[in-house]
């Protein structure tokens, strides 16, 4: 169907069985309980909602049903079928190779494609630890180019995931070592943007081509930003090295504000230290570095001081901050 590979599927139940609900809706047929069991008990949607209980946004039922039958969602309907079309033309295997590109070797790219209908336009993975899934919204208009760029960049935290399943649990060890755990744990949000950087396929080229125009110009414009956000960041993590985080959730509710309502700065500085290391140092030492990104605020450090003209930034990491991340 969309990979030959068996460690890769593609499940559409939650899809297909929205659009037979449009689809009768258009023939002016009635929607019957069978017609909302299939959805509800299809494996996109029950992955779907315990995804998103997990996120403290539960899904109501009786809301998504009236999702389901709003006029807004009808007249999408054929702009929908042909959205989701398009994960038959996709080549996964392709994509799959350029992911691994972006990989160190031992990473492994194994788990269930979801793409779904569902009220919010974002796409995201989820359990990487155990079963990794990758939910990818069904929305009009969709383009194959951009739907392949997604699709690589939620790939690679699969991979980048895989690399780090076996390490000790942020919750693990001595009381007094947690703010240095959970500082070297939320540096691995920074994996958004080395997906950006796999997903375009190289430094040089933009991480929106294949998006809007729109699209574009916003990640222009938070990349005028860099200097800022790197320190913003930098803030961030000294709070969490100084223990004002005493739980997980607490630390993750945080750490979310900086993804950004689009794409915040573990995005676009992340994506800017990998780009440097790659076109300064070179991809093979860029994977290497992924495995632990402190490593790699030292070394984009070592390109920024050397002021390559390419650079475009001046703020570094602070001394203090790779000091006490531990980091070599």
């Amino acid at each position: 169907m969309l990979d030959p590979n068996p460690a890769i599927r593609l499940v559409t139940d939650q899809a297909d069985a929205l659009l037979k609900i449009l689809d009768k809706r258009n023939r002016r047929q009635p929607i019957d309980q069978s017609d909302w069991r299939t959805l509800f008990k299809s494996d996109g949607f029950r992955r779907l909602a315990d995804r998103e209980a997990f996120m403290n946004v539960p899904i109501d039922k009786a809301d998504f049903k009236d999702f389901a039958t709003s006029d807004a969602l009808l007249h999408q309907a054929s702009e929908l079928h042909a959205s989701l079309d398009l994960y038959l033309q996709i080549d996964l295997e392709s994509l799959v190779e350029k992911t691994r590109a972006y990989l160190p070797p031992e990473a492994n790219l194994r788990g269930t494609i979801y793409p779904v209908i569902k009220p919010k336009p974002n796409s995201f993975v989820y359990e990487l630890s155990t079963d990794p899934a990758i939910f990818l919204a069904v929305k009009p208009g969709q383009r194959l180019a951009k739907l392949e760029n997604t699709l690589i960049h939620e790939l690679h935290h699969w991979g980048l995931a895989s690399c780090h399943a076996d390490e000790e649990s942020v919750e693990d060890g001595p009381d007094e070592e947690k703010p240095l755990r959970f500082a070297r744990y939320v540096l691995s949000a920074f994996g958004e943007g080395f997906a950006m950087l796999a997903a375009a396929g190289g430094p040089e080229a933009h991480p929106h081509l294949t998006s809007t125009a729109d699209e574009r110009e916003e990640w222009d414009r938070s990349m005028s930003g860099f200097d800022d956000d790197l320190k913003k960041l930098e803030g961030f993590l000294l709070d969490v090295l100084n223990g004002n985080y005493e739980t997980q959730e607490a630390l993750f509710e945080s750490a979310m504000a900086f993804f950004g309502v689009v794409q915040g700065p573990w995005y676009t500085v992340g994506w800017k230290m990998a780009q440097a290391i790659e076109l300064h140092r070179g991809k093979e030492t860029l994977m290497e570095f992924m495995r632990d990104p402190r490593r790699l605020l030292v070394l984009f450090n070592e390109i920024a001081n050397e002021r390559p003209q390419d650079m475009e930034t001046s703020a570094t990491w602070s001394t203090e901050l790779l000091e006490r991340l531990g980091s070599d």
